[in-house]
């Protein structure tokens, strides 16, 4: 399989990465994309696989734990149309260490009067991951997600079997 483009939707929210991405040397093209805001094709452990990754602000995140849009449309969609998901969750979410409220930088996150407790927020992604196998990388901004989603691409791209390091993982416990 030759290397594959890395498809950038369209709309608002996705196509300020695709100049940057080009200019780090993705082959990144503007497309529009039915579910994710990224998507390529990579080396999987049997041929060929699709890759999807969903951008999400710590915001929007909370916004899918009190809204069923993100579970009941796009979560869904996600797991038919790609073989592999990643969500790239971006912001400077952390944990009031006196109320354990989510917070985003300084300020509570979140867009109404509901307040959501960061370990809510951390099951939710937990369960993401777990129960629905979705890879979840957690950001602190444009530039980091940018680098995350070139580092994800270019894993892909690699032979299945150039990925060694789960197996000396294993082979320490034996």
């Amino acid at each position: 399989m030759s290397r594959s483009p890395l498809d950038v939707d369209d709309r608002i929210g996705s196509r300020e990465f695709l100049r940057p991405l080009q200019r780090m040397g993705l082959p990144a093209r503007a497309r529009r994309l039915a579910f994710a805001d990224f998507a390529f094709h990579g080396h999987g452990p049997r041929g060929a696989v699709r890759v999807g990754i969903e951008r999400k602000t710590v915001s929007e995140i909370f916004g899918a734990i009190t809204d069923s849009r993100f579970v009941g449309h796009q979560l869904p969609g996600l797991l038919l149309a790609y073989d592999y998901v990643v969500l790239v969750v971006e912001g400077p979410a952390r944990v009031d260490p006196h109320s354990g409220l989510l917070m985003l930088g300084r300020h509570e996150a979140g867009f109404s009067r509901v307040r959501t407790m960061f370990t809510t927020y951390r099951k939710f992604l937990t369960t993401l991951a777990i129960k629905g196998r979705i890879v979840v990388e957690p950001t602190y901004g444009f530039t980091e997600t940018q680098w995350v989603i070139a580092a994800v691409d270019e894993w892909w791209q690699a032979a299945w079997a150039s990925h060694q390091s789960a197996y000396h993982v294993e082979e320490s416990q034996i």
